[in-house]
């Protein structure tokens, strides 16, 4: 990934973002004023409850809205207007340029054609590919994910993979173009923790390798603690905190981050315990519109009903290492916590690589004796 600098060029830029959509039962604010930007070659981290505008966000900018949703503000890719932009030329411009993983790939991927095809319809129909260039194309981005006998396998429908090779299948086909930014909405959800970092270290590997921009979207703060640059917190279909990585558990944390950042599990819990949890129910969409100093006393009572059951802020507020170096939530529970990496030496400015090998490397070690 590439430094940022205040000379960094934003790639995708989101500035007061609002979306409406009216239904029988009335007016539904979908997003409120929205604002995030993705530096190229960095890494930016969507989090939030379910319902919170996260991916509506990302469909705002690519389009995916019904016909009588009413959009304010401004998106701009590279430079270009999306809000001014009809939908054909957004459509080619974003088709060949942005690359989305979605949540399930058994819903994403057409379960009556062949990867291969599937793979062939994006290359050709934007690059203007023969049949034989997407096949040959399709093999190498099959073999580049991981996926064993690619060219036989291009014959093969979706139902004939395991969950974890479809979501292998989708980021291929998000590559086929060379995108300039990749989109992981809640990527790894629906797949368990060994698998889920399988996914989220080769989209890192080939973000690296082709210097793209990536958003990871996800309800889980521990899979983008220590895989993103900046992370952008959204409640109630706003953005209540943003700020580097780095500094996101820092003092003072956000009341509504901290909440999110003690559902992660960790070794030290004793046996059982249940995990706090925010009580009552976030805003609706039908809430009336508020500023943003109304809008957080209207919700300050949820987000501290968690944080003020907890004693011991240094516990439940963990320091977060630089993007690539952090645990998923899978290594989580099986190598230690955020917290552990504190007592490895990493602080804020502290050598993240170091303390990352420090934990990780004894159960490398332990895998390799065991011939895993």
């Amino acid at each position: 990934m590439i430094p940022r600098t205040e000379h960094t060029p934003d790639l995708v830029s989101i500035k007061g973002l609002s979306v409406d959509i009216d239904t029988p039962e009335g007016t539904a604010h979908i997003l409120r004023n929205v604002s995030m930007d993705v530096p190229r070659g960095q890494t930016l981290g969507i989090v939030g409850e379910s319902g919170s505008g996260k991916s509506m966000t990302l469909r705002t900018m690519l389009g995916l809205l019904p016909a009588d949703a009413r959009v304010r503000g401004g998106m701009w890719f590279d430079g270009e207007d999306l809000t001014a932009m009809a939908p054909e030329p957004r459509r080619k411009l974003l088709g060949r340029r942005v690359g989305v993983v979605f949540q399930n790939p058994m819903t994403s991927l057409n379960p009556v054609v062949t990867i291969g095809r599937q793979m062939g319809e994006a290359v050709r129909f934007h690059l203007g590919y023969s049949k034989a260039q997407a096949r040959e194309l399709s093999i190498q981005l099959l073999e580049q994910v991981g996926i064993a006998n690619a060219a036989n396998r291009l014959r093969d429908y979706p139902h004939q993979f395991s969950g974890g090779m479809r979501q292998r299948v989708m980021i291929a086909m998000a590559l086929t173009c060379s995108p300039d930014l990749i989109i992981a909405d809640e990527a790894t959800t629906a797949l368990d923790v060994t698998i889920q970092k399988g996914i989220l270290d080769l989209l890192q590997e080939i973000q690296r390798e082709r210097n793209m921009a990536m958003i990871i979207v996800s309800h889980d703060l521990s899979v983008v603690a220590g895989r993103t640059d900046d992370v952008v917190v959204m409640y109630g279909g706003r953005v209540v905190d943003r700020r580097p990585t780095a500094r996101l558990f820092a003092p003072p944390m956000h009341p509504y981050t901290r909440a999110l950042s003690m559902a992660i599990p960790r070794l030290d819990m004793p046996a059982h315990t249940r995990l706090p949890a925010l009580g009552g129910r976030p805003p609706s969409v039908y809430d009336p519109l508020l500023t943003e100093e109304e809008a957080d006393a209207r919700d300050m009572d949820r987000w501290s009903s968690v944080s003020e059951t907890i004693v011991d802020d240094s516990a439940s507020a963990p320091d977060v290492v630089a993007a690539g170096a952090g645990p998923t939530a899978g290594e989580q529970v099986i190598v230690g916590t955020l917290a552990a990496e504190q007592e490895a030496g990493v602080a804020e400015g502290g050598d993240a690589e170091v303390a990352h090998d420090t934990l990780y490397a004894p159960m490398a070690r332990e895998d390799e004796e065991a011939g895993r």
